[in-house]
């Protein structure tokens, strides 16, 4: 392993170090290199070729199931969930192609029966190019297909921003295209330790792995898992800890085979507590025994069960799932609920009935008096905008503790594009308690869509940048500095490319953005004190000093 890496600032190149030793020196991945300055992509052709090679798959025919698979992870014309699904799909059930002999045949691109018999690797600072280029700290790779990553942040800084950087590199003018094979996005930090969740999970619905911590019945434990367990008390930090129990080969591979669930557009994996819940219940079986596994509301139930249900009946193809639940009571709140859900008409009518329904709650007329307030308060101010009162708005229930509110453009069919609620004792965190407040984000995303689909940008904002001056590097950039002011003070909308990217991918950068004229500065421009304009509609190049630049330009 070699030591050509960047540096990243001290505490986060440490915590970075010791991640790289553990899959390196412990957990036994091989280590691919630092990957700043190379092209990277998600599927390694190369590795992935020599796996299928080294268990015999001829050359057609891996060729093909290679072919097939790249195929499935490029198609995003459904979106990332419906790609990823495909992706995991192949690598689960394996890639059906011809076998040469007029036959059909499948090849498995990962051996999920015997983990070693797979080849981990694992890289850092991995560069993806995208409309922007990101550079994610470690990805891991089995058989040359990136199946994880992991951001990593300094002790100091919260762990919620490596999360938010994952979900932003899942956008469009990111690297979205490299999370089609992505199974476990996890962000970490010394402090906080390690959060995993998969492809578009919110930010707050990234989980901590923790230890079994059912005491009772230990022989029902998967020995592998008592074995992580242990191994794993022997690191110190509680990042490498984490990071050892999610990415041990075994664990690994079983969380994505057999506990995450596709569910109606989006992608889960499973709790640490459903994780163990699920292998003690897989013990129980086989020898008749029974069981309860508690949850509390809103944990996981519904995955829980589809999840175990699938691994029996993968155990036994003959074997019957009898899903039995106590309708009693939940149909008795359904029913007095059932005027509420349904709740429709003018906002008057509607607090009506909810005065009706709760005409038995002090605490629930009391809330009707401070909505019909709020209302008559809003009609007297003569506000444009359409209000309507929705009682199945769910916005922070971890945090708002009073009204919510959330703002919709009525002509397009975006959701909100602002929302916020109340907080009662908003400044208790931070020591001064007893003042709430009321809180407003805007969907900065969301309203450009919204301004760009009701062609409502103001005219001039349209209007790209006249011409792109390309970066070279340092020096270049240096010597068209002066000259990207002086063209600005002529009136004339010039940008210069914020790094030195491919020629390629600076000049797509111009055609997508429609400037007209592209400038070149290398050393024969510079030694002869002139730049080359290169009009990007007829491909005419020119050697023009400054004056002469804004001349032809205007």
């Amino acid at each position: 392993m070699t030591n050509d890496r960047i540096d990243i600032g001290a505490p986060e190149r440490a915590a970075q170090a010791g991640v790289i030793e553990l899959f390196d020196q412990t957990l036994g991945y091989e280590y691919l290199g630092n990957k700043t300055d190379t092209e990277n992509y998600n599927i390694c052709t190369d590795l992935l070729w020599a796996y299928l090679d080294g268990r015999g798959c001829p050359r057609k025919v891996a060729d093909a199931a290679i072919s097939k698979f790249q195929a499935a992870a490029n198609d995003l014309s459904q979106g990332l969930y419906a790609a990823n699904k495909a992706v995991y799909e192949l690598l689960k059930y394996g890639v059906k192609v011809p076998d040469g002999h007029g036959g059909i045949t499948t090849v498995y691109l990962i051996n999920f029966d015997e983990p070693k018999k797979n080849d981990f690797q694992f890289a850092e600072e991995v560069t993806v190019n995208g409309f922007y280029d990101k550079r994610p700290d470690i990805v891991v790779f089995v058989n040359g297909i990136a199946l994880g990553v992991i951001e990593l942040k300094r002790g100091s800084v919260s762990v919620m921003r490596g999360i938010c950087q994952n979900i932003a590199n899942q956008k469009e003018m990111f690297i979205k295209p490299f999370f089609t094979t992505m199974q476990l996005v996890t962000a970490g930090n010394s402090s906080e330790g390690l959060r995993y969740g998969t492809i578009e999970t919110p930010a707050k619905q990234y989980l901590e792995w923790r230890h079994d911590g059912f005491a009772d019945f230990q022989d029902e434990r998967d020995p592998d898992d008592v074995q992580i367990e242990s191994e794993s008390a022997q690191f110190d930090e509680k990042l490498d800890s984490q990071v050892y129990e999610m990415f041990n080969k075994k664990r690994f591979l079983s969380i994505i085979r057999n506990f995450i669930v596709f569910d109606r557009g989006k992608k889960k994996v499973a709790r640490y507590s459903q994780y163990y819940g699920i292998k003690r219940a897989l013990s129980r079986t086989p020898k008749g025994k029974g069981g309860i596994i508690w949850h509390s509301q809103g944990t996981g139930k519904s995955i829980e069960m589809v999840v175990l249900a699938k691994l029996l009946v993968e155990r036994d193809s003959d074997g019957r799932v009898l899903i039995v639940t106590d309708r009693d009571e939940l149909d008795e709140q359904i029913e007095k609920l059932q005027p509420i859900i349904l709740l429709e008409g003018t906002n008057e009518e509607k607090l009506a009935t909810i005065a009706e329904v709760l005409k038995d709650s002090e605490t629930g007329l009391k809330g009707v008096v401070e909505l019909r307030f709020i209302l008559d308060t809003l009609k007297k101010l003569c506000l444009n905008n359409e209000i309507q009162l929705d009682l199945t708005l769910a916005r922070g229930l971890n945090y708002y503790t009073g009204a919510i509110f959330e703002v919709k453009a009525l002509d397009t069919p975006m959701g909100s594009i602002s929302g916020g609620g109340r907080y009662d004792n908003l400044t208790g965190i931070f020591g001064l308690p007893g003042l709430s407040g009321v809180g407003i984000s805007f969907g900065v995303d969301r309203i450009y869509d919204v301004l760009d689909a009701l062609n409502l940008y103001p005219q001039g904002s349209l209007q790209t940048s006249r011409v792109l001056f390309i970066n070279f590097g340092e020096k270049e950039t240096a010597y068209c500095l002066p000259i990207v002011a002086q063209v600005r003070q002529a009136g004339i909308r010039a940008e210069l490319f914020p790094d030195a990217a491919k020629m390629k991918k600076q000049m797509s950068y111009a055609n997508a953005k429609q400037i007209p004229f592209v400038v070149l500065a290398g050393d024969n421009e510079i030694a002869a004190g002139k730049v080359t304009l290169k009009d990007m509609v007829t491909g005419e190049q020119l050697l023009v000093n400054a004056d002469e630049l804004i001349e032809k330009i205007k």
